[in-house]
């Protein structure tokens, strides 16, 4: 549920010269050189050049937030959190947890979720405080959206900026346009931010401290059994910035609809679209964290963690983790088998974190 809280409310140059012309089809040619390996021989159009764009701009946006915050990545939860049995133990000892907002309307009222201090909302949202949630084969989490105000603040401090949907994640993109051109923090009805969750999600493993999908503890430690889950590791913590995700399109991108329905009916009765790790060919694009940008499909991410297991033949536990409570299918992983033999659980439930790796390839193959 959603709860609000009021706040006050707060010469142009004539003509180009030559030199300027060749300066320009320089660099025209240069943005399309390094396109071309980003996009993964595939056909270079605007949706896709704009996708990656996007991503580069998120990237210096989440660099932003950790120059500012001691080197430490964007989170939702207090380091300590986890050294509390409840939320009612924590407020009690602390103080009030600082709600998730989504943003400001048009009128000064923050909307957001509130955990119950000063009788706004109640401790039973503390469930948004994970990345990811482990618990009764849940997988909500606050790491599938980008745009919480606080992330949106080091972009352009709205929650329906363009950034955050790529073009041809078509429905999302539909849904959220209309909304683009309104300037307040958040710009929509309250119902719409159930119907527009971002193109772009975070790395909920990486999001978690290491030890929660360790390969010391299997892959998994629950995050109730120490007291420093909740503390997201620095981004100097990346130990594979090269081969470790840091944002994905979540929704499958490409053409590879022909005799197969667009949406996963697997969700009974739904119009829930099938995601990144559902098709073998899909084109998604993925952010690593050296700042990297191309696309990684669930076939490379499947014969590199194929590759690991062989390799690795004491533990067998690959790239991502299979022993969480989410069980071997991992994120959503039973209703990909329709397009992919595997169920990949790659960027979403990566061994070791930000210190693991979701491929073994620093390049396209």
């Amino acid at each position: 549920m959603m709860f609000q809280l009021t706040q006050q409310r707060n010469q142009a140059r004539h003509g180009v010269t030559l030199t300027e012309t060749v300066f320009v089809c320089g660099v025209v040619a240069l943005v399309c050189a390094a396109a071309a390996p980003i996009l993964h021989k595939t056909k270079c159009n605007a949706s896709r050049a704009r996708s990656q764009s996007n991503l580069i701009q998120l990237n210096a946006s989440l660099d932003a937030y950790a120059s500012s915050n001691k080197g430490r990545q964007f989170s939702i939860a207090p380091d300590n959190f986890g050294a509390y049995e409840n939320c009612d133990a924590y407020q009690k000892a602390e103080g009030c947890l600082p709600p998730l907002l989504i943003g400001e309307d048009c009128d000064g009222t923050q909307l957001g979720w509130f955990f119950g201090c000063d009788g706004v909302g109640s401790c039973l949202n503390t469930t948004l405080l994970d990345p990811m949630a482990f618990s009764s084969g849940s997988t909500s989490g606050w790491a599938r959206r980008c745009n919480w105000a606080d992330f949106a603040a080091y972009v352009n401090g709205r929650y329906f900026d363009p950034v955050f949907w790529a073009p041809d994640d078509t429905d999302a993109y539909q849904e959220a346009s209309q909304y683009f051109k309104v300037k307040c923090g958040y710009g929509g009805p309250v119902e719409a931010y159930s119907d527009t969750p971002t193109t772009y999600f975070f790395s909920a493993a990486a999001l978690w401290h290491p030890d929660v999908l360790s390969s010391d503890y299997n892959g998994y430690r629950s995050p109730d059994s120490f007291d420093e889950s909740y503390a997201a590791p620095r981004v100097s913590a990346c130990s594979y910035p090269e081969l470790k995700t840091r944002m994905m399109e979540h929704n499958a991108i490409g053409k590879f609809w022909e005799g197969q329905p667009p949406y996963n009916t697997s969700f009974a009765g739904s119009d829930v679209p099938w995601q990144f790790n559902h098709v073998s060919n899909t084109r998604n694009l993925a952010l690593f964290y050296d700042g990297s940008v191309r696309i990684l499909t669930v076939d490379e991410a499947s014969q590199a963690d194929q590759r690991v297991r062989i390799q690795d033949a004491d533990s067998f536990l690959g790239l991502w983790s299979r022993n969480t409570p989410l069980g071997a299918g991992g994120y959503y992983g039973l209703q990909g088998q329709v397009f992919s033999s595997q169920r990949s659980s790659y960027h979403v439930l990566t061994i070791d974190g930000i210190r693991g790796r979701d491929t073994i390839w620093s390049d396209v193959k």
